[in-house]
């Protein structure tokens, strides 16, 4: 089935130099691996939440969508929980979801703005997801040794996604290969089976 992934990616100043080096990396590779009637949006977040590239088909907007991730800067403050919720509106905004749908935040976890309880934030994303009345699964990338393990955690849990530490290079297919590699064998969700007798 087409997926529908939003990015939320974490350009604040704590993920300079080698992270957001590792992030550009991992986007690239992420939009080099979906298929053209997949569609990918990319939201960022640092003192403000922008979002970079509204949901857009591989088929046509994959080189802008490579463009926008080679420009990714970090700098200012971590407001998370912001583009978390920033990255469910352009879930929600979509006129004709797919019937696959999920979010991967990529981070180093270390909000400074907004909720940084990890309990409260997943709650919210358990609220979010049931309003959305569909399936949404949360993937979370942490990046950097220094990463909040427990925050990315319960992320990932509230979705019922997975949780990936990106320690290089070399770990950017393996993570990828296994969070792609569920989303894009789906081949329906929500399915409800009846039996009665014959």
């Amino acid at each position: 089935a087409p997926i529908d992934i939003v990015c939320v990616i974490d350009t604040s100043g704590s993920m300079s130099g080698g992270k957001i080096d590792l992030v550009r990396a991992s986007l690239q590779f992420l939009v080099e691996q979906l298929k053209p009637n997949d569609r990918l949006s990319i939201v960022t977040f640092a003192s403000s939440v922008t979002t970079q590239l509204p949901f857009t088909d591989m088929a046509t907007g994959r080189s802008r969508a490579q463009n926008v991730v080679s420009q990714l800067r970090a700098s200012g403050g971590t407001y998370l929980s912001g583009g978390l919720f920033a990255g469910f509106d352009e879930l929600d905004a979509r006129t004709t979801p797919s019937e696959v749908s999920s979010l991967l935040i990529f981070t180093d976890g270390q909000a400074t703005n907004g909720i940084k309880n990890p309990t409260e934030l997943a709650t919210q994303i358990e609220k979010r997801i049931q309003q959305a009345g569909r399936a949404i699964s949360t993937f979370s990338f942490g990046f950097g040794q220094d990463h909040d393990a427990t925050l990315m955690r319960s992320i990932a849990e509230a979705g019922n996604g997975l949780y990936y530490y990106l320690e290089n290079n070399d770990t950017i297919a393996g993570s990828f290969g296994d969070c792609l590699g569920g989303l894009l064998s789906v081949a329906a969700q929500n399915i409800k089976l009846r039996i009665e007798p014959c």
